[in-house]
């Protein structure tokens, strides 16, 4: 396989993960991103200041639930990968309010962003209805991979 096919294939094999098999057949790629955060990281730049500037009351009530501090870190360092994955999906070009990107779960558990209107409006603007986004952690480090699609169901 050459390496772009092998790309074609982790992406459908994600794909596959993240999508039902009734809406898989009309998705069109628009955008890939992919972030990666250390805890390390995290606590660097995430003094109160820089949470309650980039995440949702309901994303900050969700990462410090637990008493761990690790675990609380973790929680907040996929979610900021989530967030500059979902920007560079979206093109990665001017002023993103990170709070008009909300990591939240699904009733199963799976990772879910909501855009805020003006989020909304620059997906719209390129073609893109769904925005699709995983997430996983590994000892100190999180990573996030966000698929900006478009296709013929429901609207971002």
């Amino acid at each position: 396989m050459t390496g772009r096919s092998e790309l074609e294939h982790s992406i459908s094999r994600m794909m596959d993960s993240m999508v039902s098999p009734e809406r898989r057949s009309s998705f069109g790629i628009v955008g890939i991103g992919i972030d990666v955060v250390t805890d390390e990281r995290m606590e660097e730049i995430g003094a109160p200041g820089f949470i309650q500037a980039n995440f949702t009351e309901r994303e900050i009530e969700y990462c410090t639930r637990p008493k761990s501090q690790r675990v609380q870190k973790e929680r907040f360092a996929a979610r900021w990968a989530a967030k500059e994955a979902v920007v560079k999906a979206l093109g990665g070009i001017g002023v993103w309010d990170f709070k008009e990107l909300e990591v939240i779960h699904t009733e199963n558990g799976a990772p879910e962003v909501r855009l805020g209107e003006n989020a909304r409006n620059k997906a719209q603007s390129l073609g893109v209805d769904s925005v699709l986004i995983s997430f996983s952690h590994e000892n100190d480090i999180s990573v996030a991979l966000c698929i900006a699609a478009k296709n013929s169901g429901s609207g971002v």
